[in-house]
């Protein structure tokens, strides 16, 4: 079993710029990143899936399509920087 890890915002931003062609990556503020976590983070939450459960039997999946909707509509929403805006149409 392994030990439980904190999450580390700088872990998650450098994980993240791996996985994402470089030159979009350069283009890519921190915060913004940032932004993207929260709000994959605030999905989650909303749809229970960071709640303790003592039962197993949940059979809940994590819709992709559904976060990155709800992402790019509260990029749209919100006053955004200009490079959140820039990430957004790059990625989408």
């Amino acid at each position: 079993m392994s030990e439980f890890q904190p999450f580390d915002e700088q872990d998650a931003i450098e994980y993240i710029r791996a996985m994402i062609p470089r030159d979009i990556a350069i283009r890519i503020d921190d915060d913004d990143i940032l932004f993207v976590i929260d709000h994959v983070w605030n999905w989650y939450e909303q749809h229970g899936f960071l709640d303790i459960s003592l039962d197993d039997t949940d059979d809940s999946e994590v819709d992709p399509d559904a976060i990155i909707n709800m992402s790019k509509s509260s990029w749209l929403d919100a006053e955004t920087s200009p490079s959140l805006r820039r990430m957004s149409n790059l990625l989408f």
